[in-house]
């Protein structure tokens, strides 16, 4: 075993190593910590500069205590907008099931460029079906490719043969229009095909790149992630696996420019990371513009995410731009990334989740990776974790097909299906409907018709009344329309009552509305001390313009709340309005704006009775719930919540 000095004495010579074939590589060899045997593991941070003579110089840094602020960022507003995107389901299938086997990892056997139009073709594992610890299958084992001529509707499945003459080295046509290829990290190898993927010549070699670069003497652990340039030139996405201090895998890009007679080493695509990097998807933003996702994993406290970095100068240099998810536990899962005709970056992967349902999820970018969207699950009927404690899913690709929609093929495993399998879906990413917009909040019996499509006008009454006979309003009016109670709930204690309801008016009426102003009919007078609050909403569903709603009341301490809300979805809105009997001051739940806080004035009554105060909240996340509303002097309250639901679908 390596004792720390042999660690430090191996970590300069791999340094060095590194120097000799990169201009300027910057290496981190992880950070002070402790092995799982105790011992201290070295970690240096090193800056390497060669000239090309050599070795120059090495010397220790500081690390920097903050990124370079990225100029061309978006404002936390932009950033909203451009990922205001919706996941819909066209379908799901099958590719291949067979009962009493197993069937698993498109990511390992097929690349992304696997598709011509409409055909598509992947490659996958498939083994004897046997439940056991890890992965459930045992001898005999295959390799498959299965192909689809409809683009992912039906698929045959089959085995190929790989080898057999074909070009030299030097001659392959990387743009034929029939061209594939697949890397076997075996032997170091790969296989080219003219025929889309029916005969594979091969194997090719990749030149001295494993005797003579940064890499040598690792172990290739690369699948297949290739961009084409021209007929001579192509970059290989590939990573491999180190046995430096302990064993990692990471990612690096190599290129052939001569129609594969040699091969370069370009870059390390996170030279300063050694945590687990590995399985990227690639895809061409612009003429110098790469984006890749890797599958990534930090062994400290076994997290597992999916990672977006950039390049600007074709892969000669990389940063990470954010971490798209996480990808749960036991290793986590790879990405497949695609780029839609629109400039969309599309990346799918699954989730682990041994707490909660896993998932099959797709993120969506409009923005070239700097920011993501809120998850959208594309599936959920899992079947698992088995009996061992395993949930051993996805490892997609996808594909886009020529009418724009997204196929993610992946391996799966349901109640109906209980071997894991190879399945698709179908879906298409749309631009989401506008978010229900909020208005300002109007405090009395005025509010001015408000512009905007699909509104919805909501009224809030406040009442706080002595009088030991209830008050209600028997009708309420806009304009001379007639509105709809949707919620009231009101609190006694002692002679008091504190109370507060919710009034609406759907998009029709408000446009036959003649005037702005409010007209209640109270019963069987007006209260002693009340308000009124009003706000347009735009972007409504006219059809079910509600979800969840909940009232509440409390008539001690200083706390009231509605029960959470659990259909929410990104683009919704949720309205608050409450009730306290004495004055002070409420503290809105989190998330919440104020609309208006006032004392109830209105009414010939005592004028230090009564708090009303109106909120609202737009969805960005699906797991919003409601919270507590405060307020300062303890007493009877009373809350009312309800849910507005965006106009023109939901989002996923």
């Amino acid at each position: 075993m390596l004792g720390p000095f042999d660690r430090r004495e191996a970590a300069e010579a791999a340094l060095e190593r590194v120097a000799r074939h990169d201009a300027t590589v910057h290496a981190r060899l992880l950070r002070e910590d402790r092995s799982d045997d105790g011992e201290t593991v070295y970690n240096v941070l090193r800056v390497v500069e060669r000239t090309r003579s050599g070795l120059e110089s090495a010397r220790t840094v500081t690390p920097p205590t903050a990124a370079e602020p990225d100029r061309d960022l978006p404002s936390a507003r932009e950033r909203r907008e451009r990922v205001d995107t919706t996941v819909v389901i066209v379908a799901h299938g099958i590719v291949n099931y067979a009962p009493g086997m197993f069937s698993a990892w498109p990511a390992n056997s097929g690349g992304q460029a696997w598709h011509w139009g409409n055909e598509i073709l992947i490659g996958f594992f498939e083994a004897v079906y046997e439940e056991k610890e890890g992965h459930n299958w045992t001898e005999p084992s295959r390799f498959l490719l299965s192909r689809s001529l409809d683009g992912g509707i039906t698929w045959l499945s089959y085995e190929p043969w790989f080898g057999g003459a074909g070009p030299a080295p030097g001659a392959i046509d990387f743009a034929h229009p029939d061209f594939t290829l697949r890397v076997f990290d075996e032997s170091e190898s790969f296989y080219i095909s003219y025929d889309r993927g029916r005969t594979w010549p091969g194997p090719y070699g990749f030149g001295d790149l494993f005797r003579d670069s940064p890499v040598a003497g690792d172990e290739l652990t690369a699948r297949t992630d290739y961009i084409v340039n021209s007929a001579d030139s192509a970059y290989f996405l590939m990573s491999s696996r180190r046995q430096l201090i302990f064993t990692e895998d990471y990612a690096y890009m190599v290129s052939t420019a001569d129609a594969g007679a040699s091969f370069e080493f370009e870059s390390f695509i996170d030279p300063f990371d050694l945590d687990p990097n590995v399985m990227p998807s690639t895809v061409r933003i612009s003429d110098t513009g790469l984006v890749t996702c890797l599958r990534r994993k930090d062994k400290r406290d076994d997290s597992h995410w999916i990672e977006c970095y950039r390049s600007n100068d074709n892969g000669r240099s990389w940063r990470s731009l954010a971490q798209v998810d996480s990808t749960g536990s036991r290793n986590g899962n790879p990405p497949a990334l695609v780029r839609l005709a629109n400039g969309y970056l599309v990346c799918v992967y699954g989730v682990r989740r041994l707490q909660g349902q896993p998932s099959i999820s797709a993120k969506v970018s409009t923005d070239n990776g700097r920011t993501w969207s809120t998850e959208h699950r594309l599936r959920e009927d899992f079947i698992g974790p088995d009996a061992f404690g395993d949930v051993d899913l996805v490892y997609p690709r996808a594909f886009v097909r020529p009418d724009g929609k997204v196929l993610a093929v992946y391996y799966w495993a349901t109640a109906s299906r209980p071997e894991q399998h190879i399945a698709s879906t179908i879906f298409d990413v749309v631009p989401s409907p506008p978010a229900v917009g909020i208005g300002d909040w109007v405090r009395g019996l005025t509010q001015a018709k408000a512009a905007g499509d699909n509104r919805l006008l909501l009224l809030t009454l406040h009442y706080v009344e002595r009088e030991p006979r209830f008050k209600q309003p028997q009708s309420v009016r806009y304009g001379g329309q007639p509105m709809t109670q949707l919620l009231e709930r009101s609190q006694r204690e002692g002679y008091k009552q504190t109370y507060v309801a919710v009034f609406y008016l759907n998009e029709d009426d408000i446009e036959k509305a003649t005037h702005g102003d409010f007209d209640i009919d109270w019963y069987p007078n007006p209260p002693d001390n009340w308000e009124a609050a009003s706000v347009f909403l735009t972007h409504v569903d006219q059809t079910d313009p509600f979800g969840d709603k909940d009232t509440g009341a409390a008539t001690s301490g200083h706390r009231v709340a509605c029960h959470p809300f659990r259909s929410v979805a990104v683009g919704d809105a949720v309205i608050l309005a409450g009730t306290a009997r004495k004055r002070g001051r409420f503290t809105l739940p989190g998330g919440f704006a104020r609309g208006d806080e006032f004392n109830l004035t209105r009414g010939g009554g005592i004028r230090t009775d009564g708090d009303g105060i109106v909120g609202h909240r737009s969805v960005v996340e699906t797991a919003d719930q409601l919270g507590v509303l405060e307020h300062s002097d303890p007493g009877t309250m009373v809350i009312a919540c309800v849910q507005v639901r965006q106009h023109c679908g939901r989002s996923s």
